[in-house]
């Protein structure tokens, strides 16, 4: 049986607020950031709400969850319990597939319905695969049919680059990890170029806040923008590193094939149509209460979390540029200088 995601949002929302997250990559209070960090916690809410979270098991599910949990929220899982399913034994946990199997949410009502995965409308109705080149139009209707099934009572956040402990892609963890490794380090660009991080953890329990405070609206949700050179100045004081960093121009990086984002992580030349990359307004965000940590702790907790995982996931990280090909680059770019 084929469920639209409107009649999948009416099914598992009983109640009065609809949560959606737009996911694309702001921190809390310092109570949450003790909490994140093992401290005192956030405290608890003042009205306890009955959750749902489709997904919950991936990157920034397991950050939201624990936040929520530390806010005494009754949380329930929806997932196909591929990823990590052994995670959070005391949450009650419904197994199905939100493109044909909603068994497991008959019957059941929630106050919140937190959606962090819906990036196409496939879910909607019968649409066409996702590319690059569709990505963003997709969630906007993902967007719009949320919008449409509860009009003034859903709350949009758009993030930019979500990153920190447990993120799968690897793309801001190539710098923390480079950086710590000292030595001549290349960097993309121009020290002046923007870029615009946010933590999953900081994200998350903002997105909680939300809930219990039933804020409705739509809000880009990214760091502040920074420059490329203070990122990478923060990361080597906050790891003690003697790294220096050679800056190498955008033409001389395309030359030799070294893509921005993909191998030159988080950074995105500010020219040829992307001149407001990076530079997203927050504003709506930062008045609703959207906080953030100090990026000398995510790059330390990121690194913390990288060097916890095996030999063999550490061997073939998923962005970057391998530690030759960064050799050859800069030894190609001295050679021109000479």
């Amino acid at each position: 049986m084929s469920q639209t995601r409107r009649e999948f949002v009416y099914l598992s929302l009983g109640a009065a607020a609809a949560l959606t997250l737009a996911p694309l990559g702001c921190a809390p209070e310092q109570t949450s950031r003790d909490a994140a960090e093992g401290g005192a916690g956030p405290g608890l809410a003042a009205t306890p709400l009955r959750i749902l979270i489709l997904g919950g098991t991936g990157f920034i599910g397991p950050h939201e969850v624990r936040y929520a949990q530390q806010r005494g929220h009754t949380l329930t899982l929806f997932n196909r319990g591929q990823t990590n399913p052994d995670l959070f034994p005391e949450v009650e946990s419904l197994r199905g597939d939100r493109d044909n199997d909603l068994a497991a949410l008959e019957g059941r009502e929630w106050d919140v319905v937190i959606d962090n995965s819906a990036s196409i409308p496939r879910w909607v109705r019968p649409v066409e695969e996702i590319t690059g080149a569709t990505y963003g139009a997709l969630k906007a209707l993902c967007e719009q049919e949320a919008e449409a099934a509860f009009p003034g009572r859903a709350t949009i956040v758009r993030p930019g680059l979500i990153v920190g402990p447990g993120d799968p892609t690897d793309r801001f963890t190539y710098w923390p990890v480079r950086v710590d490794r000292s030595g001549e380090v290349m960097a993309p660009g121009e020290p002046e170029d923007p870029v615009q991080n946010i933590d999953a953890r900081d994200l998350t329990a903002w997105m909680i806040r939300l809930a219990e405070e039933n804020v409705t609206g739509v809000f880009s949700a990214t760091g502040h923008a920074m420059e490329i050179g203070t990122m990478l100045t923060e990361m080597r004081d906050a790891l003690s590193s003697d790294a220096t960093f050679t800056w190498v121009d955008a033409d001389f990086l395309a030359e030799h094939e070294v893509q921005p984002w993909g191998h030159m992580t988080t950074w995105v030349p500010p020219r040829d149509g992307f001149e407001g990359f990076a530079r997203v307004s927050i504003d709506r965000a930062l008045a609703a209460g959207l906080e953030f940590r100090p990026l000398s702790d995510t790059t330390r907790d990121t690194l913390e979390w990288w060097n916890s995982l095996d030999e063999e996931r550490r061997a073939s990280p998923r962005a970057g540029l391998p530690a030759e090909r960064e050799a050859e680059v800069l030894a190609a770019w001295h050679a021109r200088e000479a």
